[in-house]
């Protein structure tokens, strides 16, 4: 009999073909049910289900204030929820006690052998609480946002040791992330680098840009691609600014921001500041098949991440991989994961963070590039991170938890 493994996370799909809450913690789950009677445990809100089966998935919702004023989740993440809505502070304390129960009843009703909490808090500090009696294992899952956050909390270096210490098995999205945590706990932590990962094969159909451009109703030319959330940390408007100076030489070149967010109108009112209106599109939120055509369509994607000014910057954002895995040159900012994954000349191009000026130069350089030299090497060098790679080095690590 399969060992039952619990995704525990504050992010999952609220209901089947959810296109709005990033679906990697669920795609991990599907890929682990090769190996494991997979269950999830997350946040209720309004319109989803308490309790219900997505694909294969037992998925558990708790409710952790009155339905319709449950504002905590989803959205466009906890953090951005309470910077939008004040009254959202008000639902932390019973946030946190009720996914803290749900936790305890969810590990005993269904007899779960593995907890894998992703992201440090709320969920790998309330699965390090759980008690000594139901003596399941502990992975923890180190995205981004968790991490800085416990940088930020007064108790953040106790609780973050805490956590540490209760985890039979860590794996972290980037070599950054384990540096910051090391940094915070003040000692060496074992930990696997590992992403999160994509489906390859999903990606490696390949079309006519320029008939998928027409169907996506947009122009011929050199197209740059953006694609993800419009907050601080993405750095798009260092982006706008580089966009800037290459539409200045390149009469031909136009710039697709494929997201939405905080930032939206700003970053539409800078584009008209920058005189861009009629080069840059302001695509909006898109689901994961319009994304793969917008990755066709492209010629070059840019993954402009910065360290936000509360310091916080992203893990390893999953539309790199899927760019490399459309064939597509990457330009990323060395921060974060991007340097994990990212070759200078070889699948892709690296400039640093928050300069237009060195930005602008690499995109050039990505646009001139041997375009069928860099998609041979981008899709060689994103196999290892199918959901099937990323599904074994889970199954191995945890199942050598209980030889």
């Amino acid at each position: 009999m399969n060992r039952k493994l619990l995704l525990f996370a504050s992010t999952f799909p609220r209901w089947e073909n959810d296109t709005e809450i990033p679906r990697f913690v669920f795609e991990l789950g599907l890929e682990l049910r090769r190996y494991f009677e997979v269950y999830a445990l997350a946040p209720h809100t309004p319109g989803a289900a308490l309790s219900e089966n997505l694909e294969g998935l037992r998925v558990i919702r708790f409710p952790y204030f009155p339905e319709h004023q449950q504002s905590l989740a989803y959205g466009t993440g906890m953090r951005a929820s309470l910077k939008s809505n004040p009254w959202a502070y008000a639902q932390i304390p019973s946030f946190l006690f009720c996914q803290w129960m749900a936790l305890r009843r969810t590990v005993r009703k269904y007899r779960i052998d593995v907890v894998n909490s992703h992201w440090m808090i709320p969920q790998g500090f309330i699965a390090s609480l759980l008690p000594a009696h139901l003596p399941c294992k502990q992975v923890l899952t180190i995205h981004a946002a968790g991490l800085f956050a416990l940088r930020r909390l007064p108790l953040g270096k106790a609780m973050a040791q805490r956590i540490v210490r209760r985890s039979d098995l860590i794996y972290s999205v980037s070599s950054y992330n384990r540096q910051v945590l090391e940094q915070l706990v003040q000692e060496p932590v074992a930990c696997r680098i590992l992403p999160m990962g994509i489906d390859t094969y999903y990606y490696e159909e390949q079309k006519d840009p320029a008939a998928v451009r027409a169907e996506l109703d947009l122009p011929s030319g050199k197209m740059i691609l953006y694609i993800g959330k419009l907050n601080e940390k993405k750095g798009v408007t260092y982006l706008l600014r580089a966009f800037h100076a290459i539409a200045r030489e390149r009469a031909d070149g136009y710039l697709v921001i494929v997201g939405s967010g905080l930032l939206e109108q700003t970053l539409k009112r800078e584009t008209r500041q920058l005189g861009l209106e009629s080069r840059v599109t302001f695509a909006g939120q898109q689901g994961k098949d319009a994304v793969r055509k917008y990755l066709q369509a492209a010629d070059l994607v840019v993954v402009p991440s910065i360290i936000d000014a509360s310091g916080e910057t992203e893990g390893l954002p999953v539309v790199l991989l899927e760019a490399l895995a459309s064939g597509k040159p990457v330009v990323a900012t060395r921060v974060a994961g991007a340097p994990d994954v990212i070759v200078e000349g070889y699948n892709g191009f690296l400039a640093e963070p928050q300069n237009p000026e060195d930005l602008a130069h690499k995109i050039k350089k990505g646009l001139n590039a041997d375009t069928e030299f860099i998609a041979d090497q981008a899709r060689e060098s994103v196999q290892k991170y199918d959901w099937a790679m990323i599904g074994k080095d889970y199954r191995d690590g945890i199942f050598a938890l209980f030889e």
